[in-house]
């Protein structure tokens, strides 16, 4: 997912703070299933705990900017000083609560919160990183034989996918704009015809507008799917006026 080229409002960063805490939860994920490789089960809940704790900093992160950000205040100190490194952010139980509580992200809570799978998880996370029972100590021998190591795996397995639900459900709910393609900008910039795209729920290919074969082409932009949106894309694809099959009465 590659949010780079959106700029999060409210903080002084010249590009999306998310970007790196996307790439560094990717390195955990991979550390995971290093270490699950090695047979070392235990040591893979401690990173799938740190694996939660980053999905409820980015959570808590963007949450905190949508509700603080405004014109009068237009950089968020709290975050910004995280940033920056002047500033810690809560501890983990005052960042759930804040999310949990959240007006605005109340439809999503009513959601992930209909039981109580995530407290059960955060559980099993602190169980093994604490060493809470011997058997948690025994699912790091990866020389021993355990009769339920299988269903073990099994279970880590649906605690990472609930983790990543969390996570994404979240952040796309806050964040709508993160699941748009970036596909038809990259070909306007390097000059290429973008593939088809929808117009009024239709599939249309760009070089049918400018041959003027589409009839049905909306007045407003914004009906236009992802980057077409923008008028100043649309002006790419549009013919000389002087030429046949002109949308130049298009223009606003």
């Amino acid at each position: 997912m590659s949010v780079f080229s959106f700029i999060s409002m409210g903080t002084m960063a010249i590009c999306n703070i998310d970007t790196y805490v996307y790439s560094s939860m990717q390195g955990t994920i991979e550390s995971i299933r290093t270490i699950l490789i090695s047979g070392r089960i235990n040591d893979g809940y401690a990173l799938l705990r740190k694996y939660y704790d980053s999905a409820i900093i980015n959570i808590y992160s963007n949450l905190y900017l949508h509700d603080n950000f405004s014109i009068e205040n237009f950089v968020v100190k709290k975050i910004n000083d995280w940033l920056q490194g002047k500033e810690k952010l809560p501890e983990y139980r005052v960042m759930s609560q804040y999310i949990r509580t959240s007006e605005t992200l109340k439809p999503m809570n009513d959601v992930l919160n209909v039981d109580d799978r995530y407290k059960r998880l955060r559980d099993r996370c602190n169980d093994h990183t604490h060493y809470n029972f011997y058997r948690n100590v025994m699912l790091n021998d990866n020389e021993i034989h355990i009769d339920n190591r299988g269903w073990c795996l099994d279970r880590f397995a649906e605690d990472v996918q609930d983790v990543f639900v969390l996570h994404l459900g979240y952040i796309f709910f806050l964040n709508c704009h993160y699941m748009r393609s970036s596909d038809h900008l990259d070909a306007l910039e390097c000059g290429l015809l973008p593939e088809e795209f929808t117009v009024l729920g239709r599939s249309v290919h760009p070089r049918h507008l400018q041959q003027g074969r589409h009839s049905e082409t909306p007045r407003h932009y914004g009906h236009y799917h992802g980057k077409f949106a923008d008028a100043a894309l649309m002006n790419k694809l549009r013919p000389n006026p002087a030429s046949s099959g002109s949308f130049a009465h298009l223009r606003p």
